[in-house]
C-alpha cells in the first residue's frame, strides 16, 4: 500500500510533503504495491515543487523502477513534464539509456506521446 508521502506527492500537496520529509522514520524511497515511489507520482503528474522538495531532501533515489521497469524519468517523459525531466536529469542518479518493461526507450515515449520538447534534454 501507499504511505502518506505517496498520497501527498500523488496529489501535489507540497504543504504536506515538506513536513513529512522531516518526520523521523519516513521512508522516502518506499514503494507502493506497484513499485512506485513518492517521486514517481510527483514526476508522473508534473508537480515540480514536490519533485524539487523530494530531491532536495537528499535521500531520494530517482533511479528506482516500478514493476514495469519505469523510473520517475520515464513517468515525466511519458506525460510531457519538461520541467520535471530537467530537475531529474540535473539531480543525477538516473539514466537516459535503457528501456522500460515494454522494451520502449525514453526517446520512443517522447515521440509516441508527442512530447518532443524533452528530446534535446535526452541527448548525451
Amino acid at each position: 500500500g501507499g504511505t502518506p508521502l505517496h498520497s501527498a506527492s500523488l496529489n501535489g500537496h507540497i504543504e504536506v510533503v515538506k513536513p513529512l520529509l522531516t518526520t523521523l522514520g519516513v521512508e522516502t524511497n518506499r514503494a507502493d504495491n506497484h513499485g512506485r515511489t513518492a517521486l514517481f507520482f510527483a514526476s508522473r503528474f508534473g508537480y515540480n515543487n514536490v519533485v524539487q522538495a523530494l530531491l532536495a531532501e537528499g535521500r531520494i533515489d530517482p533511479g528506482i523502477k516500478d514493476w514495469y521497469r519505469s523510473a520517475s524519468l520515464f513517468a515525466a517523459v511519458r506525460n510531457g513534464h519538461f520541467e520535471v525531466v530537467e530537475l531529474l536529469l540535473a539531480a543525477g542518479g538516473t539514466t537516459i539509456e535503457g528501456q522500460d518493461g515494454f522494451v520502449w526507450s525514453l526517446f520512443w515515449w517522447a515521440r509516441r506521446t508527442g512530447n518532443i520538447r524533452v528530446l534535446p534534454s535526452l541527448r548525451y
